[in-house]
């Protein structure tokens, strides 16, 4: 059903139980995943774009993650983007367009610390913008 899953990862654990569920489906379908994982510069007024201090220890264990998939017998290919303007929604969107993606899958609950955020930026943009299915997976799944 599903041949290409894209599944947005930031590090986080919403992120890893997205990852599970592409993860199932793809092993149900004989699919491949495509991991893409965002390294958004944040700008400040008349400054050079500047990346997380945390950004290296996250690409570390997204790297994992897709080693760990390659090693279950899941093909899965690591897509890395740097962006300044747009955010990691678009990004993602565009990715799953440019691969030809059947679904994409985000956790919920990603990087953000801001209290009241259920569903989480980056799922509701792609369930906005995004020209395929996105499986938006929550907090407890």
């Amino acid at each position: 059903m599903y041949s290409k899953i894209v599944v947005g990862l930031d590090g986080s654990e919403g992120a890893a139980r997205g990852l599970e569920h592409a993860k199932e489906l793809a092993g149900q379908s004989g699919g491949e995943i495509i991991a893409v994982h965002i390294d958004e510069r944040i700008v400040a007024k008349g400054d050079m774009p500047t990346a997380d201090p945390a950004e290296a220890e996250v690409k570390e264990k997204v790297r994992g993650q897709v080693d760990a998939l390659n090693d279950a017998g899941i093909k899965t290919e690591l897509v890395e983007s740097v962006i300044v303007l747009g955010g990691p929604g678009r990004a993602i969107a565009d990715i799953a367009d440019g691969a030809g993606a059947d679904l994409i899958v985000v956790g919920t609950r990603g990087h953000s610390s801001i209290p009241g955020v259920i569903l989480g930026s980056v799922a509701h943009r792609l369930l906005h913008i995004a020209g395929r299915p996105v499986l938006a997976v929550p907090p407890t799944s």
